[in-house]
């Protein structure tokens, strides 16, 4: 294909099918579509939180600044702009929050949300 690709139809002649799951965003792990995505991504938004509030920050840096398995995303601190709001314990939601979003915690350099 070459040119920009206008319509849904084009984009999963490329990519395909989006798995249902995704258009639920109800699931609990990063499943293979989600971590093909998070490896072609230079950007990203997170969110983290505890009792006392929410916030959010911008991440990014190369593709595949982020990395990821099923129960675990992996980010250099230094990819955030406010990596201080990943605070240990609490909560972080990437791109959409949920209620029951993974823990996370600073381990040296990086930043993991943990399911």
């Amino acid at each position: 294909m070459s040119g920009p690709i206008a319509s849904i139809d084009e984009l999963e002649s490329v990519i395909g099918k989006t798995p249902g799951a995704m258009h639920l965003k109800a699931i609990d792990h990063l499943d293979a579509g989600a971590l093909r995505w998070i490896a072609a991504a230079p950007l990203m938004f997170a969110g983290f939180g505890d009792a006392a509030g929410m916030s959010v920050t911008l991440g990014g840096g190369a593709r595949g600044f982020a990395q990821g398995t099923a129960h675990e995303l992996r980010l250099p601190a230094a990819a955030l702009d406010d990596p201080a709001l990943a605070r240990p314990g609490g909560r972080a939601w990437v791109r959409r929050p949920r209620p029951h979003g993974p823990r996370s915690q600073h381990q040296g350099a990086y930043v993991l949300l943990r399911r």
